[in-house]
């Protein structure tokens, strides 16, 4: 009996979390697979063109990140629900934790440890830490898909040329520029420093792993332009906006009479971050609003969770181009 109350008290709000890239495969750069002096494996290029494009911001944790989907300040407050929900409905509780075994009394308990444990976790600021930790990964996150994004575009218009060896060693193959025409660049290619690779040779067909290296010089020759890469625009283009992001924000010029777009109780707050949105859109280290604004969206002030307060960054910016 005393095992599984224990078990109830474990944060269920916390949510699961799991690294995008091989943890084994980032602690040890001296473990990186090898290959000839002209040459870079991908997650050695990722961190010279990440400092290249975001300069101090990248801060050597991006290849640590973790897959944390969900919001803490969001699972907790859901969590609060149901278990307001279960505080009047005993039964339902019992139910969905297996507990139709116990009494009245021994439910009773088990509810108020939940209870008492969320108590806790809020004095200790245990939630306060989740968000911030939450954040920070976001924006790590943001930072290493704008990379992963960018070696992926070079390779399709073939300004660098990607290689691939087979994990057991030997020669480098050429890829060619169609082997990146996929979406989920992180997922696909940098997990685990390569990608399952289909060969046809001969029969029968099958996926081998491989590792992912590029030409060393051309690495060097991005990073160097995209540190140089500063784009003077007038505040009226939106030439580096998506088609969808214009219509959004010729949308919001539309709008019914009413009170001004902008001048709502966060509009002061909010305008030195559109300004350093505007600059990490320019010097290219943001694709679209909407990347920029997950990268400050952390400083920014007002109720609401993380994602809110992204999307409110990312329609004032869009307003203020038009203006």
């Amino acid at each position: 009996m005393q095992r599984r109350r224990k078990n109830l008290e474990k944060p269920v709000f916390e949510n699961p979390r799991e690294p995008f890239i091989d943890r084994l495969l980032v602690a040890d750069p001296s473990q990186w697979p090898k290959a000839d002096s002209t040459k870079c494996f991908i997650l050695k290029a990722v961190n010279i063109v990440g400092s290249a494009m975001f300069g101090s911001d990248w801060r050597g944790n991006e290849l640590s990140v973790l897959n944390w989907p969900i919001e803490p300040n969001v699972a907790y407050d859901s969590y609060q629900k149901n278990l307001t929900r279960y505080r009047e409905d005993r039964a339902e509780f019992a139910k969905f934790h297996g507990l139709t075994s116990m009494t009245s009394n021994e439910i009773n308990a088990h509810v108020q440890s939940y209870y008492e444990h969320i108590s806790r976790l809020v004095e200790l600021k245990w939630l306060q830490g989740e968000q911030i930790a939450w954040e920070t990964n976001q924006a790590a996150t943001v930072r290493l898909e704008g990379v992963a994004s960018c070696l992926a575009q070079k390779c399709r218009d073939g300004d660098i040329s990607g290689f691939y060896r087979m994990k057991d060693g030997g020669r480098l193959n050429p890829m060619v520029p169609e082997d990146w025409n996929v979406e989920d660049i992180v997922s696909k290619f940098l997990a685990h420093g390569g990608y399952q690779r289909w060969f046809n040779d001969s029969p029968p067909a099958q996926q081998l792993p491989v590792f992912i290296f590029f030409d060393k010089s051309e690495i060097e020759a991005t990073a160097a332009m995209l540190q140089h890469n500063v784009i003077s625009k007038s505040a009226t283009d939106l030439s580096h906006v998506s088609p969808l992001s214009k219509s959004d924000a010729i949308s919001i010029s539309k709008k019914t009479p009413g009170r001004k777009k902008g001048d709502g109780s966060m509009a002061a707050a909010d305008k030195p971050l559109l300004a350093e949105m505007r600059e990490l859109i320019d010097s290219g280290k943001a694709f679209s609003p909407n990347g920029a604004a997950k990268l400050v969206g952390h400083k920014a002030v007002g109720g609401g969770c993380f994602d809110s307060k992204a999307d409110r960054l990312a329609k004032r910016y869009r307003a203020s181009e038009l203006k």
